[in-house]
């Protein structure tokens, strides 16, 4: 969670540290095979109830 900072009105927010974009791109394609996996779960459960 960013910090802040209220600077008359203005609000601040530091500047992150290095972005490691490898990792993010890791992360977003496990997010994305999770997110696959969830809707062919759902779909097969949906096709149950059919």
């Amino acid at each position: 969670m960013p910090n802040w900072t209220n600077n008359d009105g203005i609000y601040m927010v530091p500047r992150p540290n290095k972005v490691d974009k490898q990792q993010i791109k890791r992360d977003m394609d496990a997010l994305e095979e999770k997110l696959q996996e969830a809707q062919a779960r759902i779909a097969a459960r949906e096709g149950m109830t059919a």
